[in-house]
C-alpha cells in the first residue's frame, strides 16, 4: 500500500486505463495488471509520501481464498464511492462528482493485493521510499504461475479528487510516513 501526493494524479488516470483495457478473466490478464500497475507506480517515486507492506500465509487454498476476499473487502470499505470496477473482465464505471472541497486534500493511496502459491514471498517493512520500491519490485517477481489472483484498489479514483492526510491516516492507519 502506498499513499502519495495527489500531484501524482496522473497515477489515477493510468490505472484507469489499465483496469478499463485490460481482461481480467484470466491468468494472463492478471499478470500484465500487477506489472503494469507496479510499473505505474514506480515511476512516480518523487510521490510516495507513505508506505505499509505485509504477507499473510495460509495454510489452505480455502483460507487463502477467504483471507483475499476479506482483504478486498476491508479495503473497499474504505472508498467513498468505487466508480471503476474490472473483476473478471466484467467492467463497471460511472461518473462521479468530486467533492468540491479541496483545501488541504493532497494525497492518493494504492493498495495492491496479491495471492500467490509458495511460503517464500517477502516483503521489507516500509521505512523509505527505497523500502516501497523494493517491495513493488519483489511482487513482480513472483513466478506468474504462482499469481492467484490480484486486485488493485486506488483511492479516490478520479483524478481530479483527493484525499486529506487526516482522510488518509483514518481509513489507512497502518501506512507510516516515509
Amino acid at each position: 500500500m502506498v499513499g502519495l501526493s495527489a500531484k501524482a494524479h496522473s497515477l489515477q488516470r493510468e490505472l484507469s486505463k489499465i483496469a478499463l483495457t485490460t481482461d481480467s478473466s484470466n491468468a494472463n490478464g492478471s499478470n500484465f495488471i500487477l506489472k503494469e500497475t507496479i510499473s505505474s507506480l514506480l515511476h512516480h517515486p518523487k510521490y510516495y509520501l507513505y508506505g505499509y507492506s505485509s504477507v499473510k500465509r495460509c495454510k489452505t487454498t480455502e483460507d487463502a481464498e477467504q483471507c483475499f476476499k476479506q482483504l478486498s473487502k476491508e479495503e473497499r470499505l474504505n472508498f467513498d464511492v468505487e466508480s471503476l470496477v474490472n473483476i473478471n473482465n466484467t467492467k463497471r464505471h460511472r461518473a462521479i462528482v468530486p467533492k468540491a472541497d479541496k483545501v488541504n486534500k493532497d494525497c492518493i493511496v494504492v493498495t495492491v493485493l496479491v495471492a500467490a502459491r509458495g511460503g517464500t514471498h517477502n516483503l521489507p517493512t516500509i521505512r523509505t521510499s527505497e523500502d516501497v520500491k523494493e517491495a513493488l519490485q519483489s511482487l513482480t517477481k513472483i513466478c506468474s504461475s504462482q499469481i492467484k489472483a490480484v486486485e488493485v484498489l486506488w483511492s479516490p479514483q478520479d483524478e481530479t479528487d483527493s484525499l486529506s492526510v487526516e482522510e488518509l491516516l483514518e481509513n489507512y492507519p497502518q501506512l507510516r510516513r516515509i
